[in-house]
C-alpha cells in the first residue's frame, strides 16, 4: 500500500536525529521532481548522523506552509529540479521567512542554467546557492558544523578578565 512506502521513506529520510536536535527540512519549490530531490538530500544527509526530513510537493501552498513542523529545524534546503525564475524563488523563499525567520536556506537548484547574482542570493534572504547534490549536501553539513562550533563556543568558553 501506499501508506507503508510512504512511512518507510519518511523513516529512510528523516528518522535518524544528532545530539545537538539540529534539524534540515528539505522543501520542493514547486513539483514533484523538487520532492523527489528533497528525499535524496533527506537521506544523505542522515547517513552523516543529521537528522532531516522531507517535506511533500505541497508544502508552501497556503494551507500547508503555517502547519508545517519547524521545531528545531535550523537549515531549509530549499529544492528546485528543472528551470526555476527568480520570482519563483522568492515567493518560495518569502513564505518560509514568515514561517521560520532564523532558519538558514541553502537554495538547491538542480538542472537550471541560471546564474543568479550575488545580490539576488542577499536580496531573496538565501544563504547559498547549490547546483549539485554534492555540493548541496557538503554545504548543509559545514553549515550546521559551523553553526554548532560557534554555539558551542559561546556556552563553553567563560568569560575572563585580564
Amino acid at each position: 500500500s501506499s501508506e507503508k512506502a510512504e512511512d518507510r521513506t519518511e523513516r529512510a529520510a528523516g528518522s535518524v536525529h544528532s545530539d545537538s536536535k539540529k534539524q534540515v527540512l528539505c522543501i520542493p519549490g514547486r513539483d514533484l521532481l523538487g520532492e523527489a530531490f528533497g528525499l535524496i538530500v533527506a537521506q544523505l544527509l542522515a547517513k552523516e548522523g543529521i537528522g532531516a526530513r522531507a517535506e511533500q510537493s505541497d508544502a508552501l501552498s497556503v494551507s500547508r506552509i503555517f502547519g508545517l513542523d519547524t521545531k528545531d529545524v535550523e537549515l531549509i534546503c530549499l529544492c528546485f529540479v528543472g528551470g526555476a525564475t527568480s520570482a519563483q524563488i522568492h515567493y518560495a523563499v518569502r513564505r518560509l521567512r514568515r514561517k521560520m525567520p532564523e532558519a538558514f536556506i541553502v537554495l538547491s537548484l538542480i538542472g537550471n542554467s541560471t546564474d543568479f547574482a550575488e545580490d539576488f542570493k542577499l536580496a531573496a534572504g538565501i544563504g547559498s546557492i547549490e547546483k549539485s547534490l554534492g555540493g548541496t549536501r557538503d554545504k548543509i553539513v559545514n553549515v550546521l558544523k559551523n553553526s554548532g562550533q560557534r554555539r558551542q563556543e559561546i556556552e563553553v568558553s567563560p568569560t575572563r578578565d585580564n
